[in-house]
C-alpha cells in the first residue's frame, strides 16, 4: 500500500494501518503491535520477549496518536510475553487529540510497501528509546475481556489470568503530584541486603561481606557499625564453642521501637555449614540466630536460636516472626521469655512477612509453593491466599489495612484485597522487583528491582507506575521516612541512594 493511503487510513482511525505504522519502527526493536477498534477505544496489543516499562510503551502510544491527529479520547494498552497467556499489564491512556502527520518516528520518505526497505528517524538518545532498549524487561499483554479474545489474542493463547480483574476503564496516566529527586548518595564499607527504619534510626544488614550493621541518623551519618561477630556458647549455646559470625540479611523494629531484631542467614564458624538456595528440611543444615539490640545501647542484648536460613522478620505485640528459607518454616519467639516458641510448617521457601494493623494475622509470601500463607497468631492456625502470581517474595500493607502489596519474581507487582482475598490488580515494574516500601499516606508505593537497577514509585489508586527512577547495580531494600518525606535505596553493590518524594 501506498505511503500517502496508509496515513490516510491510519489517520481515519484504520486499526490495521496504525498497527502497521507502529511496526515499521518498533520491529527494530523486536517489539510487535497489533490493534482493533471497539466501543470508540483503539486497543493495542505489543508483545515481545520481554517485558517492556509500562511508561514507555504508553508515551510511545501517546506521542504517536497525538502527532497522527486521529479523533479518538482514549486507548488501552494490553502488554504480553510471548507465549504466556497472563497479562503482564493494561493500562488506559487518554489521548489528546493533535492534528499532526505520521507520528510513529517513520522517515517522510519510508516506503511502507510488504517487504519493502525502510529508514527510521533518529531518535536522538532520548528517554523513550533509552527505556525501550535499555530495559531488561520488554512488552508483551493481555486482557481478560471481550476485545481481547475475539481481536488481539492468539487462537492458540488462551485467556487464563488469575487476577480478579483487569479491567481499568476510566484509567488515566497522570503525572503524580510529586516527583523522586535524588539527594544523596551513600557508601564506603556496607554492603546492602535490606534497610529499614527504627525511630530516627536506620539500619542496614550488611550480609556476608562484614559480617555487620551499619546505623544511620536522619542526617546521612553513621552512627554506629555493629559487628555480628559472637561467641554463641557465651550466650547461652554451649553446643557450639568458639567464635561464630553472624551473616545479617534482615531486620524489623518492636511496634515501641526499642530494639530491633536481626536475622542472621547463616552462621560462620565452627560446626556451622553454608545452606544452599535449593536447601530443603531433609539435610539437616545448620540452625541460624536472631539478635536483639536495643535502639539505646545499639549492642547485641540477646541471642535466640530458630530455623535454617532466616531470609525475612517480622515483629508484633511481644512476636517475632523469622521466615525459614531451608527448613521451610516460621519460627515464632516470645519476645518476653527470649526464645522459640513455635515452629510453623508452610512450604518450600517462605520470604516475606506482613503483620496486619491489628496483630491478629501473619502474612508469609512461599516463594516456592507461589501463595501466601495467613496464620492466625491468636492460635497459629494456617489459611492459604492462592493464586496470587508466581514467586511471591516481599509484602507490605497499606497504612488502613485494606489492601496487601506483592512483589511477584515473575516482574509484578500484585495489589491483593484482604477480605476477598483475590488479586484486584497488578504492574510491571521491572525485571527482579524485591522490597517494597509505602507512603504514610498509602497514595505511593516504591518497589526496587533488583537486575533492571531501579526504584518504581507505583500509584496506588490505579497502580499505575508514575516514575522509574535508575540506581546503582542491585537495589536490594527500600525504606520511607514519612517525617522527611524520604525514600532510602539500599543497593547491595556498596551504597544507599536518598531521594526525596
Amino acid at each position: 500500500m501506498a505511503e500517502s493511503n496508509l496515513v490516510q487510513l491510519a489517520q481515519r482511525g484504520d486499526a490495521d494501518a496504525i498497527a502497521q505504522l507502529m511496526n515499521t519502527s518498533l520491529r527494530a526493536i523486536g517489539v510487535r503491535a497489533r490493534a482493533a477498534r471497539q466501543g470508540g477505544d483503539l486497543h493495542v496489543l505489543l508483545e515481545a520477549n520481554q517485558v517492556l516499562p509500562p511508561q514507555s510503551c504508553i508515551e510511545f502510544l501517546r506521542s504517536g496518536m497525538m502527532r497522527l491527529g486521529v479523533a479518538l479520547s482514549s486507548a488501552v494498552i494490553y502488554s504480553r510475553v510471548e507465549g504466556q497467556a497472563a497479562p503482564a499489564w493494561v493500562q488506559r491512556v487518554n489521548l489528546l487529540p493533535l492534528a499532526l502527520a505520521n507520528p510513529f518516528v517513520l522517515a517522510p520518505d519510508a516506503r511502507l510497501e510488504a517487504n519493502s526497505g525502510f529508514r527510521l528517524l533518529s531518535w536522538g538518545r532520548g528517554r523513550l528509546f533509552d527505556l525501550l532498549l535499555l530495559s531488561m524487561p520488554l512488552w508483551l499483554v493481555l486482557c481478560s475481556g471481550y476485545i481481547w479474545s475475539k481481536y488481539l489474542a492468539s487462537s492458540d493463547v488462551a485467556s487464563r489470568a488469575p487476577v480478579a480483574s483487569l479491567n481499568r476503564a476510566g484509567m488515566t496516566i497522570a503525572p503524580p503530584d510529586r516527583r523522586l529527586e535524588l539527594q544523596r548518595v551513600i557508601s564506603g564499607g556496607i554492603a546492602p541486603q535490606s534497610i529499614i527504619q527504627a525511630g530516627n534510626q536506620f539500619f542496614v544488614a550488611n550480609g556476608a561481606a562484614s559480617h555487620s550493621l551499619t546505623v544511620y541518623n536522619p542526617a546521612f551519618q553513621v552512627v554506629k557499625t555493629l559487628s555480628a561477630k559472637i561467641a554463641l556458647s557465651d550466650a547461652g549455646f554451649a553446643a557450639f564453642p568458639g567464635q561464630q559470625q553472624g551473616v545479617p540479611v534482615a531486620a524489623a523494629a518492636d511496634s515501641d521501637g526499642q530494639s530491633v531484631w536481626v536475622a542472621n542467614e547463616r552462621m560462620d564458624g565452627a560446626g556451622f555449614r553454608a545452606p544452599t538456595d535449593d536447601c530443603n528440611p531433609s539435610q539437616n543444615q545448620s540452625p541460624s540466630f536472631l539478635y536483639r539490640i536495643p535502639t539505646q545501647t545499639l549492642s547485641v542484648s540477646q541471642v535466640v536460636q530458630v530455623g535454617t536460613a532466616p531470609r525475612a522478620i517480622a515483629t508484633s505485640r511481644g512476636l517475632v516472626l523469622a521466615s525459614n528459607w531451608c527448613s521451610w518454616d516460621v519460627s515464632v519467639v516470645d519476645t518476653q521469655k527470649n526464645q522459640e516458641v513455635r515452629r510453623i510448617q508452610v512450604g518450600p521457601y517462605p520470604r516475606g512477612i506482613a503483620v496486619d494493623a491489628k496483630s491478629e494475622t501473619a502474612y508469609v509470601a512461599v516463594m516456592g509453593a507461589d501463595r501466601i500463607a495467613a496464620i492466625a497468631l491468636k492460635d497459629f492456625s494456617v489459611r492459604w491466599l492462592r493464586d496470587v502470581g508466581r514467586s511471591p517474595r516481599y509484602l507490605v500493607f497499606d497504612p488502613a489495612g485494606k489492601y496487601l502489596y506483592v512483589s511477584l519474581g515473575e516482574g509484578y507487582v500484585a495489589k491483593l484485597d484482604v477480605a476477598t482475598q483475590t488479586v484486584v490488580s497488578r504492574v510491571a515494574t521491572g525485571n527482579a522487583p524485591r522490597s517494597l516500601a509505602i507512603s504514610s499516606d498509602g497514595a505511593s508505593l516504591y518497589v526496587v528491582n533488583y537486575h533492571s537497577n531501579t526504584v518504581s514509585k507505583i500509584r496506588t489508586e490505579d497502580m499505575a507506575v508514575v516514575q522509574t527512577q535508575t540506581v546503582n547495580a542491585a537495589p536490594i531494600g527500600v525504606a520511607y521516612d514519612a517525617t522527611t518525606r524520604r525514600v532510602w535505596v539500599a543497593c547491595a553493590s556498596g551504597s544507599i541512594l536518598v531521594f526525596t518524594d
